[in-house]
């Protein structure tokens, strides 16, 4: 259908839409993303912020230079904290 009800999974011919489409239906249910997610959505927010920097004081662009270094500490430490993704497992298995 052109208009497929909310949290439904559509069927894009596109392979990437398609799974995008798979993931945010993971995220609706509650399900814990992978690493992988973690840092693709991490890296969005880093460079997507909804803020016209240059429209700020000196003190705003810090702090959201501020923002964006905390979100790329984030990145790390998901991906050198929890590379075999331990944590995620044990959510998963005491669910």
């Amino acid at each position: 259908s052109e208009h497929p009800p909310a949290g439904a999974v559509t069927s894009p011919v596109d392979k990437q839409a398609k799974e995008a489409d798979v993931d945010r239906m993971a995220f609706r249910q509650g399900r814990m993303p992978d690493n992988q997610q973690i840092d693709q959505t991490l890296a969005y927010v880093r460079d997507h912020l909804p803020i016209h920097v240059n429209k700020l004081s000196p003190e705003g662009k810090k702090f959201i230079q501020d923002l964006r270094d905390i979100v790329e500490t984030a990145r790390l430490m998901v991906a050198e904290k929890n590379a075999d993704e331990l944590f995620r497992n044990f959510i998963w298995h005491t669910r």
